[in-house]
């Protein structure tokens, strides 16, 4: 027989690629000593052009931020399983490396926990209870709490509108492989190289570049394999930076105390931005709490209006 295949030759680490997929654990998480979570079983296609039924192993952002929680040695006791348990169901699938570059040295798991949240825009904090906990970005609910003026602290209020960081457009690269880096002979320096990576482009949004005249491109990378939960989480990022970021800063009473990070706050008061002011007329605004400090004379908290999400409810 006959081949013009070339003889074979030894592997050539400087010049020959290796290309290759490596899954996860298959050792689900316990809550009250059952399974918390199940393997990943869903379609996704591979950028090479195969389809896989699923990864069989543990993929599911959620679970998978509970199962690091609990390898780092806290406690069952210390987490608010139910808010992990809500999310679960509705979490997506994740993959990643770690490190995510060939030559680069181990991260940490705070970054490792990091990459998975922004995946399923997940808030991960420590709540009035002393429990970790979870959230994700979403649309206002019923409030939480309600504050007016009664309890406000007097020259205590105050409201900030930043524009810097709208854009017209989220490009999302997803589905990330291995990163490494390749000598290239004409300029003789290292150049990054993605491996098997996909980028899924949201629609351009019309506020940002009708109504503040803005046209800018965000780049975003998140650790999703598969197009379908790219596309929800690009078009939830377009939402968010067509608008601008407004802020309410305010000095509360010791009644907020017990005021917990993600929490909805309905505001109440006759001077609110964007309403005409009525002296005898109260206007509500909610808004959620970004951040809290605490002391024994007053609760200091930051909310957001989170208008980009709020004026595309209906379709988050």
């Amino acid at each position: 027989m006959e081949t013009n295949q070339g003889m074979p030759r030894s592997f050539n680490p400087s010049t020959d690629q290796i290309r290759c997929r490596v899954y996860g654990s298959t050792a689900l998480p316990q809550i009250a000593a059952a399974d918390f979570g199940s393997l990943d079983t869903l379609a996704a296609a591979l950028p090479i052009g195969e389809e896989i039924s699923g990864t069989g192993t543990l993929a599911n952002a959620v679970v998978l931020v509970y199962k690091l929680l609990r390898e780092l040695g806290i406690d069952e006791a210390d987490i608010d399983v139910a808010a992990f348990q809500a999310l679960e169901p509705t979490s997506p699938a994740v993959g990643l490396a770690h490190p995510a570059e060939a030559v680069s040295e181990e991260k940490t798991n705070k970054d490792l926990i990091l990459r998975i949240l922004q995946a399923d825009l997940l808030r991960l904090f420590i709540d009035q209870d002393g429990k970790w906990t979870i959230t994700r970005r979403a649309p206002f609910g019923a409030a939480d709490s309600e504050i007016d003026d009664t309890s406000i602290l007097q020259n205590s209020i105050r409201y900030t509108f930043n524009y810097d960081d709208i854009a017209s457009i989220v490009s999302l690269k997803y589905l990330i492989g291995e990163e490494t880096y390749r000598f290239v002979k004409a300029t003789g320096f290292p150049r990054r190289v993605y491996m098997d990576s996909r980028v899924a482009t949201s629609a351009e949004q019309n506020t940002a570049r009708y109504l503040h005249l803005i046209q800018k491109t965000i780049n975003y990378e998140v650790p999703l394999l598969r197009e379908v939960d790219a596309d929800i989480v690009s078009k939830r990022l377009a939402y968010i930076f067509a608008e601008r970021k407004g802020r309410i800063e305010i000095g509360a009473k010791n009644e907020f105390f017990d005021s917990n990070i993600d929490d909805t706050v309905n505001v109440k008061r006759t001077a609110l931005p964007g309403s005409a002011f009525e002296p005898l007329t109260e206007r509500e605004q909610k808004a959620k709490i970004l951040e809290r400090r605490r002391s024994t004379e007053s609760v200091n908290i930051v909310l957001d209006d989170q208008k980009g999400i709020e004026d595309n409810s209906g379709g988050w």
